[in-house]
């Protein structure tokens, strides 16, 4: 499953004449994708956890770096506007994730979250194991899937990342199930983060964004939302877009005025490039952590 709940975010300053979302008041959105759901396993209980052996990062043919949105493939667990959040990350500071995720070197990682607490953003060090759930009837893990392996094993700071964020949420992955990208990147960065609705969004924001190399986040219309019939846009009707998804934004090119977002799924996944009327269309909001 993947599924992404529109809720108020955090403002800073935004494009304008544009309103936040907590500005305009305006209710959550709950946008679900039931495709990736089976249920509600516990970080403690209801699974089978099998030990994986492996460094927290790897560097193989294709990676630009060690921690690469390349390593980011979502399982069966309704996360998405996490692991986009991670690889939206990645992909424009990947030194981040090195300050946000080390190794203890004793088979344990901690991942160090952040909490506002009085207007300001209190670390909240979890510790966690290299031992990760999988179904009983294969030897898969069940959530975030393993991408990257060498000599070493298998990469493992997507899934630990995960495995913590859980933790950090409440002690079970169902705590995980479902959520707001920029809550997402405000407990990995400890900044303050925004969400917009797409159509407030001018492309020349977004385009300045990213140059200055803040992570953005976008989610897809609501099923109820996504147009249908003759006249609707191929990218619903040859379902080349997920409704009530995440994605993150790999490009803006301000030539042919397009943006390309990517699909948490795996980074096999065909990268989408909408139009400028596309990304007013067809997106419902979007999410950036302008970076300090």
């Amino acid at each position: 499953m993947s599924a992404i709940i529109l809720m108020l975010a955090v403002a800073l300053v935004g494009p304008v004449g544009a309103q936040t979302l907590e500005q305009a008041g305006q209710s959550a959105i709950a946008l679900t994708d039931a495709a990736r759901h089976i249920g509600e396993p516990s970080v403690r209980h209801d699974l089978k956890y099998r030990e994986i052996s492996g460094p927290l990062f790897v560097k193989t043919e294709g990676d630009r770096r060690a921690a690469d949105a390349s390593d980011i493939a979502q399982g069966e667990m309704g996360d998405c506007y996490f692991l986009a959040s991670l690889a939206a990350i990645a992909h424009v500071r990947a030194s981040l994730i090195h300050q946000f995720i080390h190794d203890n070197h004793d088979g344990t990682f901690t991942a160090v979250f952040h909490r506002k607490v009085g207007g300001k953003f209190e670390e909240v060090p979890v510790r966690v194991d290299d031992r990760f759930p999988e179904f009983r009837q294969r030897q898969q893990p069940s959530f975030a899937q393993p991408v990257d392996r060498d000599a070493r094993g298998t990469e493992l700071w997507v899934m630990a990342a995960e495995k913590a964020f859980a933790q950090f949420k409440g002690g079970s992955y169902h705590k995980i199930d479902g959520g707001l990208p920029s809550k997402a990147m405000e407990a990995i960065l400890g900044m303050d983060s925004q969400g917009y609705r797409s159509s407030q969004v001018s492309f020349d924001q977004i385009a300045g964004w990213r140059d200055q190399g803040y992570p953005i986040v976008v989610g897809t219309l609501d099923d109820k939302a996504v147009p249908h019939g003759k006249d609707a846009d191929p990218l619903w009707t040859k379902h080349i877009l997920v409704s009530g998804h995440a994605y993150w934004v790999e490009k803006v090119d301000k030539r042919s005025r397009t943006v390309t977002i990517a699909n948490p799924w795996g980074f096999d996944e065909k990268h989408v490039t909408l139009t400028e009327d596309q990304f007013h269309t067809d997106l419902d909001s979007v999410f950036v952590t302008p970076l300090n």
